[in-house]
């Protein structure tokens, strides 16, 4: 739990204790307006003890997901191969544009796009 005592995690307790009640109070206030005649401190009734909720979902939110993250060990990444045909496996797959004439006509449309951005540049 030494994780949560970090000057981040510390800011955000404080932050979510102090916030949390001082929205809850800034809703009932509105609910006594509201009750005076004021129509609409309804909506700031409703608003005020949303954003109390939303606070605390999203605080809870990031402590499941600092436990999660240190939970599970970081996955094992596999060497890579050496030698030249290594770099074979991130080469693109050869795609014939012949048998895919929307390729073609996308592949043209964008070289044109190339061939006038850079006669702008110059």
């Amino acid at each position: 739990m030494r994780r949560f005592l970090t000057r981040h995690w510390v800011w955000l307790h404080v932050a979510v204790f102090v916030l949390v009640p001082a929205f809850l109070a800034l809703g009932w206030w509105q609910v006594q307006r509201a009750g005076a005649g004021n129509a609409r401190s309804y909506g700031y009734a409703i608003e005020w003890p949303s954003l109390a909720a939303i606070a605390l979902f999203l605080y809870i939110r990031a402590i499941r997901m600092e436990l999660r993250s240190t939970a599970s060990p970081p996955p094992v990444v596999p060497p890579m191969p050496q030698g030249i045909d290594a770099l074979s496996f991130d080469a693109a797959p050869e795609i014939d544009e012949e048998e895919d004439p929307e390729l073609a006509a996308y592949n043209d449309y964008l070289s044109q796009l190339h061939t006038r951005d850079l006669q702008r540049r110059r």
